[in-house]
């Protein structure tokens, strides 16, 4: 073997090892929605009874809502309730017969 072709493994040789670096201690991607695929949705209105907005948030593909506020004088969003609105289209179908 040539000294030529000995530095074109060597080269060849840093640079796999480089490239094998570079892939294996990369971040991967964060996979925040567990479980399968789903479709939200944002609705921005009030609340009876309450002077600060409300935000809705709609999972179209499970058939749930969530209803948001945000406190001010804790600085952060807190749930005001939930529904499973599946159930309220089934309850509203058995009502029309």
């Amino acid at each position: 073997m040539n000294k030529r072709s000995l530095r074109a493994l060597i080269v060849l040789n840093v640079v796999l090892l480089v490239m094998l670096g570079i892939f294996s201690f990369a971040p991967q991607p964060a996979e925040a929605q567990l479980g399968g695929a789903s479709n939200y949705m944002m609705i921005a209105g009030q609340s009876q009874g309450t002077t600060v907005g409300t935000v809705y948030i709609i999972d179209a593909a499970r058939g749930g809502m969530i209803a948001v506020q945000y406190n001010i004088g804790k600085k952060r969003l807190e749930s005001v309730g939930w529904r499973v609105m599946t159930q309220d289209f089934a309850a509203q179908q058995g009502i029309g017969r």
